[in-house]
């Protein structure tokens, strides 16, 4: 069974090491961006249930093309850093 303690407790400590400067199995950069991703669709359908009445389909679109626009930017960054790190090190090899 996956939910036991012992599962759970490995779990946390994972989390754990992902925030320290430990090795962990975990990414703490894919932990961002799952948080970001959560927060954004949770922000953008809570705007558009909030703001049913008052807003338009525009305004709707520009306040969730701005919250995903930032996510597509912190993907590109990742990818970024993971493409100059693999160069630099076949370049020190």
């Amino acid at each position: 069974m996956f939910f036991g303690w012992g599962n759970i407790k490995k779990l946390l400590i994972e989390l754990l090491k992902t925030f320290s400067n430990e090795k962990s199995f975990l990414s703490s950069k894919r932990i961002n961006r799952f948080l970001f991703l959560i927060t954004g669709l949770s922000l953008s359908i809570f705007i558009i249930i909030y703001n049913r009445g008052k807003w338009g389909a525009l305004e709707c679109m520009i306040v969730i093309g701005a919250l995903f626009g930032y996510a597509g930017y912190e993907m590109t960054k990742t990818q970024k850093e993971k493409l100059t790190k693999k160069e630099d090190e076949s370049e020190n090899n």
